[in-house]
């Protein structure tokens, strides 16, 4: 069980790890994540057991490289794993995270289905905000925001500027935590993709294209 627990904490360090070995250091964190769950096993350790899950698959998550999609199809199913444990009504705070990093892997899987997979992450966050509350969990609520924004970017369809209309409405309640004073580089993250979102809309008296310019005129005081 100690070297179980080890084997853990050596895989965070290594995937908490920045700089050029990033994606090595990620590698071997996996390694270690794996040696973790040949004894923490769903059946003897249960919570011990969907922790790592979550570890492992935050690891394939940032893993780049030419195994990008496989890897992310990888951690969609460790953290689908660790949801058999977190469940809301036991572990409501381990579930919200989840649902929000299982969210993010959706949003990142750019394979043939991919408006599907981003309709299945805006599920997903909206499924996270029953807990991550506005006034309970703010910056966990303006994250999430922010990142239903970047979904319905990319979501495509038959109506594209209903779609714009709610990244923009999503990204504008993210900006109401994500303030210039507190959070200068969220903020200013915001305000570009916000801005992204006004100038991919067809307005023809032109004012998204005046909101854009502001909204990327802001991201400049910044960056």
């Amino acid at each position: 069980t100690d070297w179980a627990r080890i084997q853990n904490n050596l895989g965070i360090a290594y995937a908490t790890s920045m700089g050029a070995d990033r994606q090595a250091n990620l590698v071997k964190a996996i390694t270690c994540f794996q040696a973790a769950l040949q004894v923490h096993t769903r059946k003897e350790f249960l919570t011990d057991w969907a922790r790592t899950q979550i570890n492992l698959g935050n690891a394939y998550r940032n893993l780049l490289g030419t195994e990008r999609l496989a890897n992310l199809a990888k951690a969609i199913m460790c953290y689908q794993e660790a949801l058999q444990v977190y469940t809301r009504e036991n572990f409501p705070l381990d579930w919200a995270a989840t649902q929000n990093n299982l969210g993010n892997a959706y949003s990142s899987l750019t394979t043939k289905d991919r408006q599907t997979n981003l309709e299945r992450a805006i599920a997903c966050y909206n499924t996270a905000l029953q807990v991550y509350t506005r006034e309970d969990f703010p910056v966990n609520w303006a994250r999430t925001q922010h990142n239903l924004g970047n979904a319905y970017y990319h979501l495509l369809g038959k109506d594209e500027q209903t779609t714009l209309r709610k990244a923009a409405a999503h990204y504008e309640a993210a900006l109401e935590v994500y303030t210039r004073e507190n959070f200068p580089i969220d903020w200013a993250r915001t305000q570009h993709n916000l801005g992204n979102a006004y100038s991919a809309m067809d307005d023809e008296s032109e004012s998204s294209l005046e909101k854009a310019i502001a909204c990327y005129q802001a991201t400049l005081q910044v960056y």
